[in-house]
C-alpha cells in the first residue's frame, strides 16, 4: 500500500515539474520551430507603450524599421523636417531580422517583422498578432489596413529641407524633392525605379527621390518600383498643386 502510494506521489511530482508547454503554431495551425514570435512583437508594443509621450506624429503616422537589432526611425512629417531620429534603441534577443512599425496620431501601432522561419503582423485597430510561416509571407504583406496608404509613400521637401508638403498641399516656392518612403516591409535590393507625371513615364530619373526644378501648373506624381522577380509596387499618388 505504502509503495502505491510513494508511486502515485512521485508521477504527481513528475507531472508537476514538467514544462510540457504546448508548441507555438501559426495562424494556419502549423507548429514553429522556434520562440514565440508573438510574445517578441509584445515585446516591441511595450516598447512603443513607453515611450508613447515621447513620440510626436505630426501627420499620418512615423515610421520606423528594425535591422541588426536596432530599431529606429523618425518623426517624417513635421512642419520642418528634422534628420534626427527620434527613437533609436538596441533590442536585446528580439527574434526577428527586419521589420517595420507603423505609429498613427492616436498612437495606434501597425507591425510588420519577419526572420527565416516566420513572418508577424499586427494591425492598427486589433491586438491580435498574426503570425504565419515565411513561406506564407504574403500573408503578412500588404496595404496599410485602415489608413488607405500604399506600400510607398510619397512627400516632397524642399532643398533646404525647412519645408515639407503633403499630397494636395500648395507649394508656394521651388525647386522641391519629392521622396518615398517605405510603409512595410520589403526588400528593394536591386529594384528598377520609374517615375511618372500624369501618367507618363520622365526618362533618365531611376532612384526613390525626384528633383522638381519647377511646376507652372497642377501635376500627378507617382513612383513604380520592379523587383528583380518582376513584381511591381506603386507609390501613393502625389497632387503637386502650384499657386
Amino acid at each position: 500500500m505504502f509503495k502505491k502510494f510513494y508511486l502515485l506521489l512521485g508521477l504527481s511530482l513528475l507531472l508537476v515539474g514538467c514544462s510540457c508547454s504546448k508548441p507555438v503554431k501559426d495562424n494556419n495551425d502549423n507548429e514553429l520551430d522556434s520562440n514565440s514570435p508573438k510574445e517578441n512583437v509584445q515585446q516591441i508594443i511595450k516598447l512603443f507603450n513607453e515611450r508613447s509621450g515621447e513620440l510626436k506624429v505630426d501627420n499620418i503616422y512615423n515610421i520606423y524599421t528594425l535591422k541588426d537589432n536596432i530599431l529606429s526611425g523618425s518623426n517624417y512629417n513635421s512642419d520642418i523636417q528634422d534628420v534626427e531620429e527620434d527613437l533609436h534603441v538596441e533590442l536585446d534577443n528580439v527574434g526577428f531580422t527586419n521589420g517595420t512599425v507603423l505609429v498613427d496620431q492616436k498612437k495606434k501601432l501597425y507591425i510588420y517583422m519577419e526572420n527565416e522561419q516566420v513572418c508577424a503582423k499586427k494591425d492598427f485597430d486589433s491586438d491580435e498578432i498574426e503570425v504565419y510561416d515565411i513561406s506564407d509571407k504574403e500573408k503578412c504583406d500588404g496595404t496599410l489596413p485602415d489608413m488607405g496608404q500604399e506600400l510607398l509613400y510619397l512627400f516632397a521637401s524642399s532643398f533646404d529641407a525647412t519645408k515639407v508638403y503633403n499630397s494636395n498641399d500648395i507649394i508656394d516656392e521651388f525647386p522641391i524633392r519629392l521622396i518615398s518612403i517605405l510603409s512595410v516591409s520589403l526588400d528593394l535590393t536591386d529594384a528598377t525605379y520609374k517615375w511618372f507625371r500624369n501618367g507618363v513615364e520622365i526618362e533618365s530619373i531611376y532612384g526613390s527621390m525626384i528633383e522638381i526644378e519647377q511646376e507652372t501648373e497642377n501635376a500627378d506624381y507617382y513612383l513604380q518600383v520592379i523587383t528583380p522577380d518582376g513584381k511591381k509596387y506603386n507609390s501613393s499618388v502625389f497632387n503637386l498643386k502650384v499657386k
